[in-house]
């Protein structure tokens, strides 16, 4: 008897009978295909954390087509399909409005969405009662044209557009002036379907464009008297970091961490700091709050912040006060000095997993003050894969399978 495991798209539509009887178990797996007749084969596999399951007629012939990353359907994309299409996508699926709604029907057999699916207003009612999506459905007017991304609104992207443009955009960044008999001629109407980020001396010129203006998402940045430099990722401001700086302001479309010296005259490198989120400890919140913008979300811990994104083993003695904030996989080794994590971890905010000793998790459970991840004994997992050793697997790892 033997299982599959840890497999990205599973297809088990044309399984064979003495392949499906050796299959016990079917686990962690992204995307399932199968038939009313793989179905019967395989009733008695259990099935665990399976993502998605696509069911498929034995008697119907559908293309399907698997994208991971982004996918744009268009007519011309749909005429040139024969056959019924399943859509698989992990990333952004756009349906542009060139579709027809009867063409739609007559080629959608269904949709599978691990991200985000876009689709013009006339097509979202066929696409919602044929779709599965884990993520988002954005819906944007049906006689508008889908920008996809960030979007800067200045004069180079006005000379692009064609004459009176109805645009939906999922976000709107403007963030410098316009001319504005080249706004008049290129656009006609805006739709924000996410967030707009606009400069508050812009707002009176450019909210006649948009739709539904006071009723959009946005966030109205203060006059300032100099040009916005701006991030499109995620930061670590350090002293490295703001020494290019002379008093800048920067807008970060992400998360900051900010890590300084004691003493740093933040203001002297950047004058105003906008951003989604900031995550500092209290002596560098003092630093720096007196130049982030009033709807910044910061996350204050106490202690230097030791944050863990990958593996982390912690061992050895702890020789300073910290906070640690883990979202990958924490290890609570053996060798580690107990005595100096109670006195030096302040706190843990837990995203991902802990793994202690049976002995030691009562005291590691203290130091969680957020728990959004598991914790879970070092003997507990290693009996799990001493179990895991001894079944057979059939399949495992893999992106793709096809039986």
């Amino acid at each position: 008897m033997a299982k599959i495991k840890n497999i990205g798209v599973l297809d088990v539509r044309e399984i064979k009978e003495e392949v499906a009887e050796k299959i016990t178990a079917i686990e962690n797996i992204g995307i399932f295909i199968e038939s009313d007749k793989s179905q019967i084969l395989l009733k008695d596999a259990k099935k665990a954390n399976v993502g998605m399951t696509l069911k498929i007629p034995s008697d119907k012939n559908i293309s399907l087509v698997m994208q991971n990353g982004n996918l744009e359907v268009d007519k011309e994309y749909l005429e040139g399909i024969d056959n019924q299409v399943a859509f698989l996508v992990n990333g952004e699926l756009i349906f542009k409005n060139d579709i027809d709604v009867n063409l739609l029907r007559e080629k959608l057999f269904s949709i599978l969405v691990n991200g985000e699916l876009i689709c013009p207003k006339k097509l979202s009612g066929t696409i919602q009662t044929k779709s599965t999506i884990n993520g988002v459905l954005t819906v944007y007017s049906s006689d508008y044209t889908f920008v996809d991304g960030k979007i800067k609104l200045d004069n180079r992207f006005l000379k692009s557009m064609r004459k009176g443009s109805k645009l939906a955009i999922e976000k709107l960044l403007v963030l410098e002036p316009i001319d504005p008999k080249l706004l008049e001629e290129r656009i006609s109407n805006i739709e924000i379907l996410g967030k707009l980020v606009i400069l508050e001396n812009l707002e009176d010129e450019i909210s006649q464009y948009i739709d539904n203006y006071y009723s959009v998402n946005k966030e109205v940045i203060p006059n300032i008297d100099r040009e916005i430099q701006y991030i499109d990722k995620d930061v670590l401001i350090d002293n490295n970091f703001i020494n290019k700086y002379n008093e800048a302001v920067l807008y970060v479309d992400g998360k900051v961490k900010v890590d300084l010296e004691e003493n740093t005259d933040f203001g002297k490198y950047i004058k105003l700091l906008l951003c989604v989120g900031i995550t500092c400890n209290k002596k560098t919140y003092d630093l720096i709050k007196d130049n982030i913008g009033e709807n910044v979300d910061v996350e204050v811990l106490e202690g230097n912040i030791l944050e863990n994104t990958g593996h982390m083993v912690l061992t050895g003695t702890i020789k300073e006060k910290v906070t640690i904030r883990n979202v990958g996989k924490l290890d609570i080794d053996e060798k580690l000095d107990m005595e100096s994590f109670i006195n030096n971890v302040l706190e843990i905010r837990n995203y991902g997993l802990i793994v202690a000793a049976e002995d030691k998790l009562p005291i590691v459970k203290e130091k969680v003050k957020i728990n959004k991840g598991a914790i879970s004994s070092a003997e507990e997992r290693k009996e799990k894969k001493i179990e895991e050793s001894k079944e057979e697997v059939l399949y495992a790892n893999m992106g793709e399978l096809k039986l």
